[in-house]
């Protein structure tokens, strides 16, 4: 009992420390960063998003939805891909003392979650206002505004947490950075969208969070409902098609929870 009290005092004690850095070191300008971004993409996809009176209806709207998906991406890994490097001196130096690693990690997915959260909720009501006439009376399960900030915020966190395990395993703030744009062209390439993969590449796409949420705004979205579309299955607008999505994304930021938990834990062994 005293261990896991222990370990919700430590979990606590973090979660405060990182909504103070939040405020102290204004890193609340991330929502500023979240709402240019969002702009941007509503900006240069105004007159492609289904626009039904163009041929290319289907394509443009495709593309303007995985502009969406990339910019939700690039939020999430910008709101962590430094937040344990830069402190892996002090992580070292508490966890010789008795920090306990999981309770550590479970502090910033807290943290994140909340953060991410908000991002969400900035990036669904700009493109809703934005594009509310274009968008479907309804979605798969919900209204289209629920069900598109469920998948905006499960993109949002799970690229969240996919950067704070890149950020437990590398050991300097730039070895992060130097990743970061790996990881980025990573999403691009395996979205099986850019670039229609067959063979090994479409085996590793399944794991790709661009693709994970693509296909969810696609079948929220209905984009096989529209002139000329390819009638994908994967953007079906189905309950199943939408749920296996939306599970496989939680499946991932558990995945990677857990990696970031066995990566910092290796920190005994850093002879630095």
């Amino acid at each position: 009992m005293n261990n896991n009290t222990n370990r919700v005092d430590q979990i606590k004690t973090y979660v405060g420390k990182n909504f103070r850095m939040f405020i102290n070191e204004n890193r609340w300008k991330s929502f500023l960063f979240t709402a240019l971004i969002t702009y941007i993409i509503v900006f240069v996809t105004k007159e492609n998003f289904f626009n039904l009176s163009r041929h290319s209806v289907y394509f443009d709207t495709v593309y303007s939805v995985f502009t969406l998906v990339c910019g939700c991406i690039w939020i999430g890994v910008f709101n962590s891909i430094n937040s344990v490097a830069r402190e892996r001196e002090i992580v070292k130096r508490e966890y010789r003392s008795g920090l306990n690693i999981s309770s550590y990690i479970f502090a910033h997915m807290i943290f994140d979650f909340i953060l991410s959260a908000f991002e969400s909720i900035i990036v669904v009501v700009i493109f809703v206002s934005s594009f509310y006439s274009k968008l479907p009376d309804h979605g798969v399960i919900f209204p289209i505004t629920i069900e598109l900030f469920i998948t905006v915020f499960l993109i949002v966190y799970s690229s969240d947490i996919m950067s704070l395990m890149i950020s437990s395993i590398v050991k300097t703030p730039n070895s992060a950075l130097t990743v970061m744009p790996i990881v980025m062209i990573l999403q691009l390439v395996f979205s099986n969208r850019i670039f229609i993969l067959d063979g090994t590449a479409k085996q590793i796409s399944r794991f790709a969070i661009s693709k994970r949420g693509f296909e969810s705004v696609a079948s929220s979205f209905d984009l096989n409902s529209l002139p000329l579309s390819e009638g994908l299955a994967e953007y079906s607008r189905s309950v199943n098609n939408l749920l296996t999505n939306w599970g496989l994304l939680l499946a991932f930021i558990a995945s990677y929870a857990i990696i970031a938990i066995i990566g910092l834990s290796l920190i005994g062994r850093d002879k630095r």
